[in-house]
This record gives C-alpha cells, structure tokens and sequence, in this order.
C-alpha cells in the first residue's frame, strides 16, 4: 500500500472517531439535559410550545378496556391541540413501573416513564429514593380548579407536597344481583357472613396481591381493629397487640399473643376469615387472580357478590350489557376505603414539557367529565365545581342515566362513611401473613 493510501485512510480513521467522539459528547449533555432540566422558571406558554412534537411515554395500569378505551380517546385529543404523541404503555402492575425507574436513576439512565399513574406504597417508593421530579403540581394551570378537599394532598398519610397531582377519587363499592326476596335492608360486614351461610358460595375476593384483593382485607383490618390510630402510623414488628375486646363473635382472648409477638398474628381479622373462607365460591380453596378475574365470574353468574373501587362500576358494566340491570351497588355501614389515585413525573423524563401539557390536560374540564361519565369511565372527579359556571356544572349531573339503575350511588366525598388509607407499611406483612395462612 503506498503512503499517499495509507495517510488517505489515517485521516479517514481520525475523522471517524472525532464525529463519534461529538455524538457521544452531544448525547451525553442531551442526558444531563434531560435528567437535571429545572423548568420551573418557564412560562406556561413556553412549556406548551416546547412541548408540541414530543413523544411522552404514559404508563398506567392497563387491566381495564374501559379505561385503555379513555386513555386512547385522551391520546387523540393531546394529538390534535398539542402535536403531542402519546405513547400508552399498559402495566400489570405499578410496581414493575416503579422498579424500572429506579433500576433507571440508579445507573443514571433517562427515564423510559415520563408520566405514571399511582399512589400508596408505590409513590412512597419513588419519595424516598428521590425518584420523582419535583413540585409539578404548582407547574399546571389546572391546579387553580382542584378541590381543596386535605386528602387530596396526602398518600396513604404521606404528604405529596405537590411531586404528584391528584386524578380521581375512589371508594371501595359492592354489588349484587341478587333477587328481591333476598335483597339486604342493612348491610355489615357481619351480613356478609349471615348471608354467605344462607347463600354459600356466593361470594369471593382476589388475593391480596392484587390491589382490590389488599384493599378488601384493609378495610376488614379496619373495621375489626380496637385501635384503629395505629394504622396510621408505621407498622412495627414488636408493639401491643390489637386485638378487639369487643364480643363481636370474632375476638379471643386466647388469640392475644405477648408483646414479643408479631401484630398481626392475634389480629381478629383471621378469624373473621377462618369464618368466611369456607363459605366462599368453591368453599375458598380457589381465589381469583384480580380484579378483572372476578368481575368476570360475577358477569357469568358464578357468584352474585363482587366488588370494585370505582364506585360506578356496575353501571358501567350494566351499560355495556356485562352486568345484569338488576345490580345493587352498595357500601357496608362501617364504611370502605376510600382514597385518591394521582399523575408524577419522575426524575429522567424524557419529555417533561409534553408529561406536564398530558397532566394539565387530564385535569382539564373537558377531560374530567368524560372520565366521571359512567358510559366512558365513571370515575369521579378530583375538580372544585363551585369554582365553575351553573352550566359547566351541569356536564357532571348523570341523573338521567344512572336513575334507571339501582347500582347507582351518589359520587363518594373523601371522608363521609369511609376509611382513609392508612399507612403503606402494613401492606407487605398483611399479605404475607394471608399467604402463610391461606395460599395454595
């Protein structure tokens, strides 16, 4: 090879690492970029601008077509006013979520989330491992509009100091299908059992490693607990026992372990269930998977009782002919769990201008009447109407549609007949101490 060649090819090779070299510097500042941007300073208009033409990637729990069927129509409208490409990215869980933008922080990737739909144990996790972007709540318009109900502020007793902004609320509602002579005039959670004797297998609920399955089990914490205040505090393996002297059929002084003893072993909630359990649908040896699981089992007629945390469930179901027209909803006198679900950005976003526009959009009043409509969603709004015209209010009021049904219920307030949820801690031993007593 002669020298003029081989110096041609030196100089090639030169110029080939030097433009690799730029593209490497020129991602590597566009990841600083996107993980330590503060766009705080920036005028409204000036995020919506910068915003049009970004792809923001939404992942949200993907196991209702109801709501896959909202999160599409949103989809279209952000595409057509904003340019925005939103990406849906439907989870199993929250938590696979959650691990993936931490297993992301930890190696100082981008985040693949830009906007997560969460709340509880989860929203705890991305605090606490300063996972989540900051105060975005004070960056929206549509915050002006929010109630200002306090716990729409507060997750599983954790404030949210505005890293997350509040969606939806939502109650823990029954239903049934049952006939008129077998209709309840009061119910308990002691009729569930006098009433599972009378119609055994009737009645089931997921595991607990499904959220409405966990969340049925906490609400019966709950209301079986003598001191309910130390649900709100952070679970402790070592503290007094809370058993209820009560006679409620379900308390036992024999069940009262010392001190010494883990809390939840000598809680009356496991014989509560140790009542229940054989009472159920194939006498409580086979338990559905989730929620979607037993809504169908309720839909083919296999039992008559089920449940659901969107306290307009049932008409929406009925709506599109799953549920029978004659089901009840109803919520036990003790009252449910009731919560708030809320939107974050977490820190590494790739596109924090479009995951602020999608935020602000889904607590537009446009968007928050079609996810309360029972025929779209049902879920209750999160918004101020007082804060609204005569006029506007009235694209709330679905009297005409949910009065032909008796599954409807009036939206559920924060904080009338329900239990707030306590904190997240007692979650991971409530489902373990199920599992060891319980799990096939």
């Amino acid at each position: 090879m002669c020298t003029v060649q081989l110096k041609k090819m030196k100089l090639m090779v030169f110029f080939l690492y030097a433009c690799l070299g730029l593209m490497y510097v020129n991602c590597t500042k566009q990841v600083m970029v996107l993980e330590y941007q503060d766009i705080s300073t920036r005028t409204w208009e000036t995020i919506v601008e910068e915003a049009r033409g970004q792809e923001v990637f939404f992942n949200a729990w993907g196991g209702s077509s109801t709501i896959n069927s909202y999160i599409e129509w949103v989809k279209a409208r952000l595409a057509d006013v904003y340019q925005i490409k939103l990406v849906f990215v439907p989870l199993d869980t929250t938590g696979s979520a959650v691990t993936r933008i931490l297993q992301e922080r930890a190696s100082e990737s981008p985040s693949s989330v830009d906007v997560l739909w969460v709340n509880g144990q989860n929203f705890r996790s991305l605090a606490e491992n300063d996972a989540l972007f900051g105060d975005i709540l004070n960056l929206i318009p549509n915050k002006d509009n929010i109630s200002a109900n306090p716990l729409l502020y507060q997750d599983f007793t954790l404030p949210t100091m505005g890293r997350e902004v509040p969606w939806g609320t939502a109650q823990l509602t029954f239903f049934h299908s049952y006939g008129d002579q077998e209709k309840i005039a009061v119910f308990d959670f002691s009729t569930l059992i006098l009433n599972s004797q009378i119609f055994p297998g009737t009645f089931t609920y997921p595991t607990p490693l499904d959220f409405h399955g966990l969340s049925f089990l906490k609400t019966l914490l709950y209301v079986l607990s003598s001191d309910k205040d130390l649900l709100f505090s952070p679970y402790q393996v070592h503290m007094d026992t809370m058993t209820d002297g009560s006679d409620d059929g379900f308390s036992d002084s024999s069940d009262v372990l010392p001190i010494e003893n883990e809390l939840l072993k000598a809680h009356p909630l496991w014989k509560y269930l140790d009542t229940l359990h054989p009472l159920l649908y194939q006498k409580g040896e086979v338990f559905p998977i989730n929620h979607a699981e037993m809504l169908e089992w309720y839909s083919d007629g296999l039992i008559r009782y089920a449940f659901s945390f969107n306290p307009y469930e049932a008409i929406n179901k009925i709506l599109d002919g799953s549920f029978p027209k004659t089901t009840t909803s109803f919520v036990p006198q003790e009252g449910t769990l009731a919560n708030a679900h809320f939107l974050t950005i977490p820190k590494g976003s790739r596109s924090p201008q479009a995951a602020l526009v999608l935020i602000n959009f889904l607590l537009s009043l446009e968007a928050q009447v079609r996810k309360a409509d029972p025929k779209f969603w049902g879920d209750p709004t999160v918004l101020e109407l007082s804060r609204f015209s005569v006029e506007q209010q009235s694209q709330f009021a679905f009297d005409d549609m949910v009065s032909q049904y008796p599954a409807a219920l009036p939206p559920p307030e924060i904080g009338v007949n329900t239990i707030p949820e306590f904190h997240s801690s007692w979650e991971l031993p409530l489902i373990e101490e199920w599992q060891r007593r319980y799990a096939r």
